[in-house]
């Protein structure tokens, strides 16, 4: 059981509470607006595209697998540099709203928000992200096996997992750019000031 929630703290930066009110938080990048273009997109690619192939060689997921590869190794590659990198202003609280991650302290037998640092903010942030990009990797050789043996269910019933799972891979993909192109601004802009 341990070595699950070890595993589960990659998902931590989902958790991280940052500004107050819907649309000035995190929950708006992390989960609204991802929500939102994944129903768009799942929208477009169904009625306006006329639902191309999913699975297959050179064909959708497969051109996106390969785009999530390459983003694995960035991520994983700017979380090395952020660890490690030696600028005093990285130990420093976020500047505005301060981020906060609730988590379990042995000394006080309780939970407490622990208020991050930039380091521990970009590293939550930047091991999220590959996490996401490994997982989507190593899963959707998977998912194209099952869908093409699928065989439990036909006619309404396989045209709505199918749209549930496009709108699923489209609205992981709208966090997975949201948040990387937030991390981007944040190496770039943010930890300049």
């Amino acid at each position: 059981m341990w070595m699950l929630w070890q595993l589960a703290q990659c998902f931590a930066y989902l958790r991280i509470r940052v500004g107050k009110g819907v649309y000035a938080s995190k929950l708006f990048a992390d989960l609204i607006a991802p929500v939102i273009i994944g129903a768009v997109l799942t929208m477009l690619h169904r009625y306006a595209l006329g639902a191309p192939d999913f699975f297959g060689d050179d064909q959708f997921v497969e051109k996106f697998s390969k785009l999530f590869e390459l983003l694995a190794a960035f991520f994983i590659a700017a979380l090395a540099a952020v660890a490690t990198l030696d600028r005093k202003n990285l130990d420093e609280p976020l500047l505005g709203s301060p981020a906060t991650l609730r988590s379990w302290s042995n000394e006080r037998q309780r939970l407490n928000d622990v208020v991050l640092t930039r380091r521990m903010y970009i590293s939550y942030l930047f091991g999220y992200l590959a996490t996401v990009a490994l997982l989507l990797v190593t899963s959707m050789p998977f998912v194209e096996a099952f869908v093409n043996s699928c065989t439990f269910c036909s006619g309404s019933c396989y045209e709505l997992l199918w749209l549930i799972g496009r709108a699923l891979f489209f609205t992981v993909l709208a966090n997975v750019v949201i948040t990387s192109l937030y991390g981007i601004y944040f190496l770039s802009t943010r930890l300049q000031s």
